[in-house]
Formats: structure tokens, sequence, C-alpha cells
């Protein structure tokens, strides 16, 4: 329970960035799913909720100690036909805004949450 509650709290943070406005989140979807790798089920469910493999997928990896954080979640994307799928940048804020802004759909790579906080509080 201890994840998710901070699994929630990740997400409301990052909301918070962006400042988006609470209507802007009518008929949205949340999948939680973790523990290592994933069924193709979860991918392609995630895709088809995101409304198909035209739309724009963005990853947020920064919980992960791994350099390469992200590339695999973006190429696990792109083999199921989804060519709009990026990482999230941290290093520019107003960027990292439009990425979150723009996108259809958001995957929240594994690690630590504590990490993906101080990296966000550090942007």
């Amino acid at each position: 329970m201890t994840n998710f509650r901070t699994g929630v709290f990740v997400i409301i943070a990052l909301l918070a960035l962006v400042r988006l406005e609470a209507q802007e989140f009518k008929n949205r979807n949340l999948i939680v799913a973790g523990g290592g790798s994933l069924p193709d089920s979860v991918w392609t469910t995630f895709v088809q909720l995101a409304g198909g493999t035209g739309k724009k997928f963005l990853t947020v990896p920064q919980a992960s100690k791994r350099e390469t954080a992200g590339e695999s979640i973006v190429n696990k994307l792109r083999e199921l036909g989804a060519n709009h799928a990026e990482i999230l940048r941290l290093s520019d804020q107003e960027m990292a805004r439009q990425q979150i802004l723009n996108a259809d759909a958001i995957w929240f790579g594994g690690g630590q949450q504590s990490l993906l906080m101080q990296r966000l509080r550090d942007a």
C-alpha cells in the first residue's frame, strides 16, 4: 500500500508541477502495474487507453539510477507501433512542461520514488 500511495503522490506532484486545471482530467485512465517485467497485455491496454498508436506517449524514468532509463520503455512502445514516444527531459523546465501538456499518455518507470521526487524538485 505504501508503494501505491507513493505512486499516487508522484502523479499529483507532477501534475502540480505543470499547473494543469482539474477540468482537463475528466475521462482519464490510470494503470498501476509493477514488480518487474509486465505482460504484453498491460502494454497494449496502455496504448489502447491512450487512443491508439498515433497518440503521443511520454515516459518519466527519473526514479531510476540508470543513465539509459526510459529507452526500453520508448522502444517497447515503438515495437507496438507508437512512433510518437519520448522521454521526459527535466533539463529545461518549459520544455518538460510542454512535453507533459502534449502527452496523451504518460508512463512512470520503476525505481526509487524518492529519487523521482528529488529530481522533480531539482528541476
